[in-house]
């Protein structure tokens, strides 16, 4: 009988949502939010600014997605 191992499957790909958050989140925290652009969150997440606008409406929609994010995460923690 052969052996009956559960593989794990990796890790599905980020969403464009995820990945415009991840970029975010290092840029603002490497350079700030002031001198972050939406370019350099576009170019870091490997997308468009028609793709970053589908998801949110300007930068501050942007800092305030990685802010709830930060919250939920302090939240889960407590």
């Amino acid at each position: 009988m052969p052996n009956s191992t559960v593989s794990k499957s990796p890790k599905p790909p980020a969403t464009s949502r995820e990945r415009f958050l991840t970029a975010a989140r290092h840029l603002f925290a490497t350079r700030g939010y002031g001198a972050t652009t939406t370019r350099e969150i576009v170019a870091a997440a490997g997308s468009s600014m028609g793709n970053l606008y589908f998801y949110f409406p300007d930068k501050e929609g942007v800092l305030r997605a990685v802010l709830a994010e930060a919250m939920d995460e302090a939240a889960r923690m407590v």
